[in-house]
């Protein structure tokens, strides 16, 4: 039985077949880092190394703390991170990082808000019949006795509260710390956004986390019924950027790897010129929709200016049909005025006949007159005026 993680179940409502690849066909990739999560992880690291040195009764200057970050960066810095906002450079965001650090120190410092209790901490708890694991960046207890699941965000994002408010994952860190340690009562989820200096504080009820337990359940049952069905399809997202899957994906695998050719060989490849064929023949019948289009009003005005319904050409005739018309309002386009008629119909002996307000019915109706005077004024009050012009191409018959 597999044991499931916040990350796992974010991996396949992301993207199912990248779940595939990552967790059952287990393809393992010269891993890309993006420059925003490699920042992120440096940022953590060092609020890790923070909190485990007061724990120790080691006291933290902000120069320590800097210092520290600049060096696991070094450290840690590697070729294949990958930097897709081009106008942006390593520089820029390590300086993002820094202020973050500085901010944060700053914000909290002496650090005597509150107790911690944990780094990292390691959750391994039951969701209905699944195993599950996770990791909090920092478990605290207020003097309260309030215990507090913090996560260390670097997004460049503040993102609304309500949108906090249904995040999963400290929630489902409640549950696991709560069947961990059963003394724990009350719990608060902070989020901290360092690059804004903000945290967002969330609190649960009993009955919002049976529902969360609920949803849970639910969504590992797609994900089983998927392996069983081997159906896994792609979900095309701004995340494929930094997907590791490209080159074997069948939505970017092609783009990938004209990527890597030359120009030369790029023009040469067989999908290349099946596409820009596509492109030229959809840009000529859009041109010619275009032509059509003028041609169809020049038609129409000259059946008009000369009162004829069919012109003749040399092998073939068109019937010019030119309408102005009353209609029935539709419940998506004219959504107030169908409502307004439903109304008026329901209250009237006529809804039976022309009930859920059938538009054949109801236009008989109206045309043979059958509807008191009083209720056909009120109706056609409520219709939608149309002008219709058709054009019927046909065989020219000859006639002797």
């Amino acid at each position: 039985m597999p044991t499931y993680s916040h990350s796992r179940l974010s991996c396949f409502e992301n993207c199912p077949l990248h779940f595939k690849f990552r967790y059952l066909d287990r393809i393992k990739k010269e891993k890309e880092e993006g420059i925003e999560a490699f920042m992120g992880s440096r940022v953590h690291d060092t609020l890790e190394k923070l909190y485990q040195d007061l724990m120790m009764q080691k006291e933290v200057t902000l120069d320590e703390t800097i210092k520290f970050y600049r060096e696991i960066w070094k450290k840690n810095w590697h070729e294949n991170i990958k930097i897709v906002r081009k106008e942006y450079n390593e520089d820029n965001y390590y300086k993002i990082g820094e202020k973050c650090l500085r901010d944060y120190y700053n914000q909290y410092h002496p650090f005597d808000q509150n107790r911690t209790l944990a780094v990292e901490q390691r959750l391994m708890f039951d969701v209905g019949n699944h195993k599950f694991t996770g990791f909090i960046d920092r478990l605290s207890e207020t003097p309260d006795g309030v215990y507090q699941i913090r996560d260390y965000k670097t997004n460049s994002r503040l993102p609304e509260r309500a949108r906090m408010e249904e995040n999963r994952q400290l929630a489902l860190y409640h549950i696991g710390l709560k069947e961990m340690w059963n003394e724990v009562d009350e719990v608060e989820l902070i989020w901290h956004f360092l690059q804004f200096n903000k945290e967002i504080k969330v609190q649960k009820t009993p009955e919002q986390l049976k529902e969360l337990e609920k949803n849970i359940v639910q969504l590992i049952q797609k994900i089983e019924k998927a392996k069983q069905m081997d159906n896994f399809p792609t979900n095309e997202s701004a995340l494929c950027k930094w997907c590791d899957y490209q080159d074997i994906c069948p939505d970017h695998k092609h783009i990938y790897k004209t990527e890597q050719i030359p120009l030369n060989k790029f023009m040469k490849d067989d999908g290349v010129k099946l596409v820009n064929q596509y492109r030229d023949l959809s840009e000529q019948r859009s041109d010619l929709n275009k032509e059509i289009k003028q041609l169809k009003e020049a038609i129409v005005n000259y059946a008009q200016e000369n009162d004829l319904s069919v012109i003749r050409g040399s092998d073939r005739k068109l019937k010019v049909k030119i309408e102005d018309k009353v209609d029935i309002p539709t419940k998506t386009k004219h959504r107030e005025k169908y409502k307004q008629l439903e109304e008026l119909l329901k209250k009237s002996k006529h809804w039976k006949e022309v009930s859920t307000l059938n538009a054949s019915l109801l236009r008989k109706a109206i045309e043979d007159k059958a509807l008191k005077t009083e209720l056909q004024n009120k109706v056609a009050e409520l219709l939608i005026e149309k002008h219709n012009e058709r054009i019927y191409l046909s065989k020219l018959r000859e006639t002797k």
